[in-house]
Protein backbone atom coordinates (compact mmCIF):
# COMPACT_ATOMS: atom_id res chain seq x y z
CA UNK A 1 0.00 0.00 0.00
CA UNK A 2 2.88 2.10 0.76
CA UNK A 3 4.11 2.00 -2.50
CA UNK A 4 1.29 2.50 -4.52
CA UNK A 5 0.92 5.84 -2.47
CA UNK A 6 4.76 6.78 -3.24
CA UNK A 7 3.92 6.01 -6.81
CA UNK A 8 1.05 7.80 -6.72
CA UNK A 9 2.89 11.42 -5.51
CA UNK A 10 5.92 10.78 -7.67
CA UNK A 11 3.30 10.82 -10.88
CA UNK A 12 1.29 13.88 -8.77
CA UNK A 13 5.01 15.53 -8.72
CA UNK A 14 6.08 14.66 -12.01
CA UNK A 15 2.99 15.57 -13.39
CA UNK A 16 2.78 19.44 -11.92
CA UNK A 17 4.97 21.13 -14.22
CA UNK A 18 3.25 19.51 -17.30
CA UNK A 19 0.50 21.12 -16.08
CA UNK A 20 2.24 24.36 -15.60
CA UNK A 21 3.65 24.77 -19.00
CA UNK A 22 -0.27 23.67 -20.54
CA UNK A 23 -1.66 26.41 -18.46
CA UNK A 24 0.87 29.03 -18.86
CA UNK A 25 0.50 28.51 -22.54
CA UNK A 26 -3.46 28.66 -22.29
CA UNK A 27 -4.16 25.15 -23.32
CA UNK A 28 -7.34 23.70 -21.41
CA UNK A 29 -7.37 20.68 -20.48
CA UNK A 30 -11.35 19.88 -19.44
CA UNK A 31 -14.48 21.03 -21.17
CA UNK A 32 -15.48 22.87 -23.66
CA UNK A 33 -14.38 26.78 -23.24
CA UNK A 34 -13.99 30.15 -24.79
CA UNK A 35 -10.86 31.94 -25.02
CA UNK A 36 -10.51 35.89 -24.22
CA UNK A 37 -8.22 37.84 -26.20
CA UNK A 38 -7.51 41.56 -24.96
CA UNK A 39 -6.91 44.30 -27.96
CA UNK A 40 -5.80 47.16 -26.37
CA UNK A 41 -3.91 51.07 -26.55
CA UNK A 42 -2.14 51.52 -30.17
CA UNK A 43 -2.49 48.76 -32.62
CA UNK A 44 0.89 48.71 -34.73
CA UNK A 45 3.46 47.02 -35.68
CA UNK A 46 6.17 48.71 -33.28
CA UNK A 47 3.59 49.08 -30.34
CA UNK A 48 5.06 48.95 -27.24
CA UNK A 49 4.37 49.29 -23.51
CA UNK A 50 0.52 48.91 -23.00
CA UNK A 51 -0.60 48.70 -26.95
CA UNK A 52 -1.03 45.63 -29.28
CA UNK A 53 0.68 44.57 -32.15
CA UNK A 54 -0.36 41.82 -34.98
CA UNK A 55 2.30 39.43 -34.37
CA UNK A 56 1.01 39.05 -30.74
CA UNK A 57 -2.49 39.06 -31.47
CA UNK A 58 -2.05 36.27 -34.22
CA UNK A 59 -0.47 34.05 -31.95
CA UNK A 60 -3.07 34.38 -29.20
CA UNK A 61 -5.78 32.99 -32.10
CA UNK A 62 -3.56 30.41 -33.35
CA UNK A 63 -3.02 28.82 -30.06
CA UNK A 64 -6.78 29.51 -29.59
CA UNK A 65 -7.09 27.36 -33.09
CA UNK A 66 -5.06 24.55 -31.85
CA UNK A 67 -6.51 23.94 -28.60
CA UNK A 68 -9.12 21.32 -29.16
CA UNK A 69 -10.98 22.21 -26.30
CA UNK A 70 -11.51 26.41 -27.16
CA UNK A 71 -14.77 26.05 -29.29
CA UNK A 72 -14.84 30.60 -29.72
CA UNK A 73 -13.08 33.55 -29.37
CA UNK A 74 -14.27 36.58 -27.65
CA UNK A 75 -12.04 39.20 -28.69
CA UNK A 76 -12.60 42.83 -25.85
CA UNK A 77 -11.21 45.63 -27.85
CA UNK A 78 -10.90 49.04 -26.14
CA UNK A 79 -8.55 50.88 -28.75
CA UNK A 80 -8.52 54.37 -29.86
CA UNK A 81 -7.17 52.75 -33.67
CA UNK A 82 -3.44 52.56 -34.89
CA UNK A 83 -1.92 51.84 -38.20
CA UNK A 84 -4.09 50.27 -41.01
CA UNK A 85 -1.50 47.84 -42.20
CA UNK A 86 -1.74 46.08 -38.50
CA UNK A 87 -5.24 46.37 -38.81
CA UNK A 88 -5.37 44.71 -41.65
CA UNK A 89 -3.13 41.81 -40.36
CA UNK A 90 -5.18 41.42 -37.32
CA UNK A 91 -8.51 41.51 -39.54
CA UNK A 92 -7.44 38.36 -41.48
CA UNK A 93 -6.33 36.59 -38.68
CA UNK A 94 -10.24 36.51 -37.44
CA UNK A 95 -10.93 35.40 -40.84
CA UNK A 96 -8.44 32.60 -40.34
CA UNK A 97 -9.84 31.29 -37.12
CA UNK A 98 -13.21 31.56 -38.31
CA UNK A 99 -12.37 29.47 -41.47
CA UNK A 100 -10.56 27.25 -38.92
CA UNK A 101 -14.67 26.77 -37.41
CA UNK A 102 -13.85 28.89 -34.18
CA UNK A 103 -16.58 31.59 -34.00
CA UNK A 104 -15.63 35.29 -32.69
CA UNK A 105 -16.88 37.71 -31.03
CA UNK A 106 -16.13 41.45 -30.39
CA UNK A 107 -16.94 42.84 -27.31
CA UNK A 108 -16.74 46.74 -26.87
CA UNK A 109 -15.09 48.26 -24.44
CA UNK A 110 -14.74 52.26 -23.38
CA UNK A 111 -13.05 53.02 -27.27
CA UNK A 112 -13.25 50.61 -30.40
CA UNK A 113 -12.81 53.37 -32.94
CA UNK A 114 -10.90 53.54 -36.53
CA UNK A 115 -8.08 50.70 -36.71
CA UNK A 116 -10.13 49.19 -33.46
CA UNK A 117 -13.14 48.96 -35.58
CA UNK A 118 -10.98 47.93 -38.71
CA UNK A 119 -10.66 44.17 -37.54
CA UNK A 120 -13.68 44.33 -35.61
CA UNK A 121 -15.82 44.08 -38.91
CA UNK A 122 -13.87 40.35 -39.52
CA UNK A 123 -15.61 39.28 -36.59
CA UNK A 124 -19.21 37.08 -36.43
CA UNK A 125 -20.80 39.03 -34.29
CA UNK A 126 -19.97 42.31 -32.72
CA UNK A 127 -21.42 43.50 -29.07
CA UNK A 128 -21.13 47.29 -27.82
CA UNK A 129 -22.27 49.09 -25.22
CA UNK A 130 -24.91 51.56 -25.79
CA UNK A 131 -22.09 54.26 -24.33
CA UNK A 132 -19.02 53.25 -26.65
CA UNK A 133 -17.30 55.02 -28.96
CA UNK A 134 -16.48 53.08 -31.97
CA UNK A 135 -16.63 53.65 -35.77
CA UNK A 136 -14.42 57.16 -36.67
CA UNK A 137 -13.76 55.48 -40.25
CA UNK A 138 -11.25 57.40 -41.63
CA UNK A 139 -7.78 57.94 -41.89
CA UNK A 140 -5.73 60.92 -41.29
CA UNK A 141 -2.01 62.16 -41.54
CA UNK A 142 -0.36 65.01 -39.11
CA UNK A 143 3.18 66.60 -39.24
CA UNK A 144 4.70 69.28 -37.94
CA UNK A 145 6.45 71.76 -39.92
CA UNK A 146 9.23 73.73 -37.82
CA UNK A 147 11.23 75.81 -40.37
CA UNK A 148 10.17 78.93 -39.57
CA UNK A 149 11.39 77.64 -35.61
CA UNK A 150 14.47 76.78 -37.13
CA UNK A 151 14.97 79.18 -38.64
CA UNK A 152 14.57 81.82 -35.56
CA UNK A 153 17.15 79.41 -33.97
CA UNK A 154 19.66 80.15 -37.29
CA UNK A 155 19.27 76.94 -38.16
CA UNK A 156 18.80 75.62 -42.08
CA UNK A 157 17.98 71.80 -43.47
CA UNK A 158 19.09 71.07 -46.92
CA UNK A 159 17.60 68.27 -48.29
CA UNK A 160 18.97 66.35 -51.49
CA UNK A 161 16.30 63.94 -53.13
CA UNK A 162 16.72 61.43 -55.82
CA UNK A 163 12.87 62.16 -56.64
CA UNK A 164 9.87 65.02 -55.96
CA UNK A 165 8.35 63.17 -53.63
CA UNK A 166 10.87 61.19 -51.68
CA UNK A 167 11.32 64.20 -48.70
CA UNK A 168 7.45 64.19 -48.22
CA UNK A 169 5.92 64.55 -45.66
CA UNK A 170 9.18 66.58 -44.46
CA UNK A 171 9.29 68.90 -41.15
CA UNK A 172 11.15 71.85 -42.76
CA UNK A 173 8.99 72.75 -45.22
CA UNK A 174 5.40 72.91 -46.09
CA UNK A 175 4.06 70.68 -49.16
CA UNK A 176 3.63 72.18 -52.40
CA UNK A 177 -0.03 72.00 -53.86
CA UNK A 178 1.02 69.18 -56.18
CA UNK A 179 2.47 66.93 -53.04
CA UNK A 180 -0.79 67.79 -51.39
CA UNK A 181 -2.40 66.00 -53.81
CA UNK A 182 -0.33 63.15 -54.16
CA UNK A 183 -0.60 62.41 -50.46
CA UNK A 184 -4.43 62.66 -50.48
CA UNK A 185 -4.37 60.28 -53.25
CA UNK A 186 -2.63 58.06 -51.02
CA UNK A 187 -4.59 59.05 -48.07
CA UNK A 188 -8.06 58.28 -49.76
CA UNK A 189 -6.39 54.87 -50.88
CA UNK A 190 -6.00 53.39 -48.03
CA UNK A 191 -9.60 55.19 -46.93
CA UNK A 192 -10.96 52.55 -49.41
CA UNK A 193 -9.41 49.46 -48.20
CA UNK A 194 -10.91 50.35 -45.16
CA UNK A 195 -14.41 50.97 -46.84
CA UNK A 196 -13.81 47.50 -48.13
CA UNK A 197 -12.83 45.57 -45.07
CA UNK A 198 -15.85 46.80 -43.38
CA UNK A 199 -18.47 45.94 -46.26
CA UNK A 200 -17.15 42.80 -47.08
CA UNK A 201 -16.91 42.01 -42.85
CA UNK A 202 -20.41 43.16 -42.01
CA UNK A 203 -22.22 42.24 -45.48
CA UNK A 204 -23.14 46.06 -45.98
CA UNK A 205 -23.41 47.90 -49.41
CA UNK A 206 -20.03 49.78 -50.19
CA UNK A 207 -21.57 52.83 -50.96
CA UNK A 208 -23.42 52.68 -47.38
CA UNK A 209 -20.45 52.24 -45.78
CA UNK A 210 -19.09 55.03 -47.70
CA UNK A 211 -21.55 57.07 -46.49
CA UNK A 212 -20.22 56.47 -42.62
CA UNK A 213 -16.94 57.03 -43.49
CA UNK A 214 -16.16 60.54 -42.81
CA UNK A 215 -14.28 59.94 -39.26
CA UNK A 216 -17.39 60.22 -37.15
CA UNK A 217 -17.31 58.41 -33.74
CA UNK A 218 -20.57 56.58 -32.91
CA UNK A 219 -22.24 55.68 -29.57
CA UNK A 220 -22.46 52.12 -29.34
CA UNK A 221 -26.54 52.67 -29.80
CA UNK A 222 -26.06 54.77 -32.65
CA UNK A 223 -23.50 52.12 -34.27
CA UNK A 224 -26.56 49.47 -33.98
CA UNK A 225 -29.08 51.40 -35.50
CA UNK A 226 -26.54 51.78 -38.18
CA UNK A 227 -26.25 48.26 -38.27
CA UNK A 228 -22.07 49.10 -36.93
CA UNK A 229 -22.89 46.31 -34.63
CA UNK A 230 -25.21 43.51 -34.12
CA UNK A 231 -25.93 43.50 -30.12
CA UNK A 232 -25.73 46.29 -27.34
CA UNK A 233 -24.49 44.33 -23.79
CA UNK A 234 -21.55 44.16 -22.23
CA UNK A 235 -18.76 40.99 -22.11
CA UNK A 236 -20.88 38.78 -20.16
CA UNK A 237 -23.18 39.17 -23.28
CA UNK A 238 -20.17 38.46 -25.92
CA UNK A 239 -19.26 35.05 -23.89
CA UNK A 240 -22.43 34.06 -23.82
CA UNK A 241 -23.00 34.24 -27.13
CA UNK A 242 -19.65 32.63 -28.33
CA UNK A 243 -20.85 29.65 -26.29
CA UNK A 244 -24.23 29.69 -28.44
CA UNK A 245 -22.45 30.37 -31.34
CA UNK A 246 -20.14 27.53 -30.85
CA UNK A 247 -22.94 24.97 -29.41
CA UNK A 248 -22.20 25.20 -26.04
CA UNK A 249 -24.99 24.82 -23.50
CA UNK A 250 -25.09 27.31 -20.58
CA UNK A 251 -22.19 29.63 -19.61
CA UNK A 252 -18.62 28.32 -20.96
CA UNK A 253 -15.35 28.34 -19.43
CA UNK A 254 -13.30 31.06 -19.90
CA UNK A 255 -9.54 30.89 -20.63
CA UNK A 256 -7.80 34.39 -20.75
CA UNK A 257 -5.03 34.02 -23.23
CA UNK A 258 -2.10 36.63 -22.67
CA UNK A 259 1.27 37.16 -24.34
CA UNK A 260 4.26 36.49 -21.42
CA UNK A 261 5.34 39.67 -20.82
CA UNK A 262 9.43 40.15 -21.52
CA UNK A 263 11.64 40.69 -18.55
CA UNK A 264 11.95 44.55 -19.56
CA UNK A 265 7.98 45.32 -18.76
CA UNK A 266 7.87 42.89 -15.67
CA UNK A 267 10.94 45.26 -14.62
CA UNK A 268 9.09 48.47 -15.03
CA UNK A 269 6.52 47.13 -13.69
CA UNK A 270 7.87 46.77 -10.12
CA UNK A 271 10.08 50.04 -10.08
CA UNK A 272 6.90 51.98 -11.54
CA UNK A 273 3.62 50.26 -10.74
CA UNK A 274 1.12 51.23 -13.25
CA UNK A 275 3.87 52.29 -15.95
CA UNK A 276 3.71 49.34 -17.91
CA UNK A 277 0.43 50.62 -19.09
CA UNK A 278 1.16 53.83 -20.78
CA UNK A 279 1.74 53.10 -24.47
CA UNK A 280 4.79 54.52 -26.44
CA UNK A 281 1.51 56.47 -28.74
CA UNK A 282 0.49 58.16 -25.57
CA UNK A 283 4.39 59.30 -24.57
CA UNK A 284 4.75 60.61 -27.91
CA UNK A 285 1.15 62.67 -27.67
CA UNK A 286 2.56 63.82 -24.07
CA UNK A 287 5.83 65.17 -25.75
CA UNK A 288 3.81 66.49 -28.73
CA UNK A 289 5.59 65.04 -31.33
CA UNK A 290 2.79 63.04 -33.58
CA UNK A 291 4.46 60.27 -35.47
CA UNK A 292 5.39 60.07 -39.13
CA UNK A 293 2.53 58.73 -41.64
CA UNK A 294 -1.00 58.24 -41.52
CA UNK A 295 -3.15 56.46 -39.23
CA UNK A 296 -6.21 55.27 -38.87
CA UNK A 297 -7.81 57.12 -35.57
Amino acid sequence: MRRVIVVLLLLAVISLPILFVLGGRGVSLIGQRVALVDVTGVIAENAAIGGTTPRMFTSLLRRAEEDPTIKAVVVRVNSGGGSPAAAEEMYQAILRLREAGKPVVVSMGDVAASAAYYLSAAADRIVANPSSLTGSIGVISENFVIAELLGDLGVTVETVVSGPYKDIPSNFRPMTEDERAYWQQLINDVLETFIDAVAQGRGLDEEYVRSLADGRLFTGRQAYELKLVDELGGLEDAILLAGRLAGIEGRPDVVPLQRPRPWTERLLQVAVPGAWEFSAAQLIQWLGIPPWGYQLR
